[in-house]
């Protein structure tokens, strides 16, 4: 199961502008080192899918934090009876597949490799409303992805949802040749080029709570707006994975607070942010520092498809490089090698004369190469499941 965990990118911009904000003083400030290495967690204990992304901050300038690798995440009872260590997947993210009871609390202790140790405070395990929809409104401001849920129990006033989206696309030109070894060679259908699939989590902190609401119903909260100008994402076929969870008050006011501070950092030159709180504890020292929240909750999902002829835009563009041409080559050593070797272009077609190829057909990788944006050439299984 993907996660977004986009408070990765969040919490660093914060951090970073924290740093900043006092390097514009007179004076140096007095920064410990753990300010440049600071641990940052962010996941949810699940009754089937328990995942914890790890993080670490980086000095001023670099703009990505570092996932944390070789620690030990483990999830545990209040008596530590039960105790499970998770799986490290890619990228500081750790997972596994638990069964978890409901009626019990659970909480997550890290390890890391320098033996720092933090323990979250014990979490119930909420019960997640299911996703009565997931729709969109087309209007001229663009493609509104939203969701719709409701809770006739009232148990669940919180609520917390990340999307995946994917959609397939083509490059300009469909490509039958490729070019190595100084020869101009045929393209096996399974090696094709032209159509690929990307896949995007999304960014946006999306929360809803019904407190304030005589009714528990969550009707039509925003997800994401896809802008249909200069977008390939509605090139031809558009899938999201819309990912709900029931969260507490204190992690929903965590979301809150994290949201309401990245959209008004804007400048330097702006107030500081609020300072984050965290749901973990050092073990060892006060002076290991950790940021971030966990939450606990079952998950539920829903996918939605979106064609793009069910749309009313006329502007969506079909290809992420609508700028280019053909260049005709002569069907000779010399010719071919400058033309492609190298792949500064890469065959497409093959001009033929009675039986003689003369000339072959070629357009940069950016016309010919959908892989050139991130794509991959794999069909995802769950494509044509609507």
């Amino acid at each position: 199961m993907k996660s977004s965990f986009n408070i990765k990118h969040i919490l660093f911009i914060l951090i970073t502008a924290m740093l900043a904000v006092s390097c514009l003083e007179e004076y140096t400030p007095e920064i410990v080192e753990n300010d440049e290495n600071i641990l940052v967690v962010e996941g949810n204990i699940g009754d089937i899918v328990t995942s914890i992304q790890l993080s670490r901050t980086t000095s001023l300038g670099v703009n990505s934090l570092v996932g944390e690798s070789n620690a030990k995440v483990i999830v545990e009872d209040e008596s530590q009876s039960f105790q499970q260590e998770l799986t490290e997947k890619d990228g500081g993210l750790y997972e596994d597949s638990i069964v978890l009871e409901l009626n019990k609390k659970y909480r997550i202790r890290i390890i890391t490799s320098g033996d720092q140790q933090f323990v979250s405070e014990a979490l119930s395990i909420l019960k997640t409303p299911v996703i009565d929809s997931v729709g969109w409104d087309a209007g001229t401001y663009g493609l509104q992805i939203h969701v719709s849920t409701h809770d006739d129990t009232d148990e669940t006033q919180y609520y917390y949802w990340t999307y995946e989206e994917t959609y397939v696309y083509t490059s300009r030109y469909y490509s039958y040749f490729f070019y190595e070894n100084d020869e101009i060679q045929y393209r096996d259908s399974e090696d094709q080029i032209y159509t690929c699939w990307k896949t995007n989590s999304g960014t946006e902190i999306n929360v809803g709570s019904t407190i304030q609401l005589t009714e528990n119903v969550i009707y039509k909260q925003p997800i994401t707006l896809i802008v249909p100008s200069d977008n390939v994402k509605l090139a031809r076929k558009y899938a999201i994975k819309v990912t709900q969870r029931a969260i507490s008050k204190d992690y929903y006011e965590f979301w809150e607070l994290l949201k309401q501070n990245s959209e008004e950092l804007g400048t330097l030159f702006d107030p500081q942010p609020s300072q984050l709180t965290t749901n973990f504890t050092s073990v060892n020292s006060e002076d290991d520092k950790i940021l971030g929240y966990i939450g606990a909750s079952t998950l539920e999902e829903e996918r939605k498809f979106i064609e793009r002829s069910d749309l009313p835009y006329d502007d969506i563009p079909y290809y992420y490089n609508s700028f280019c041409t053909l260049d005709t080559v002569l069907n000779n050593p010399d010719s071919l090698a400058e033309a492609f070797r190298g792949g500064v272009n890469i065959p497409t077609t093959e001009i033929n004369n009675g039986g003689i190829v003369t000339h072959y057909v070629g357009s940069s990788p950016s016309c010919v190469d959908c892989t050139t944006y991130g794509g991959t050439t794999d069909e995802p299984d769950f494509w044509d499941e609507e």
